[in-house]
C-alpha cells in the first residue's frame, strides 16, 4: 500500500479539531480474538457458554 494520510480521533474528541493526523503512513493491523475456556469440575469437558 502507498503511504498515506491516516487520522484517528481520541475517545475524547470534542470536534474535528481534535482528531490526529498521521502523514505519510504506511499502517497495517492485524485483530485477533481470545477465546477463554472454563474448565466445570465434575463435568465431561469445558463449558463453553460463559
Amino acid at each position: 500500500m502507498p503511504s498515506m494520510d491516516f487520522f484517528i480521533r481520541p475517545a475524547t474528541a470534542k470536534t474535528s479539531a481534535d482528531w490526529i493526523r498521521f502523514q505519510n503512513a504506511d499502517i497495517s493491523v492485524r485483530i485477533a480474538r481470545r477465546i477463554t475456556r472454563t474448565v466445570v469440575r465434575g463435568g465431561e469437558g469445558d463449558d463453553l457458554s460463559r
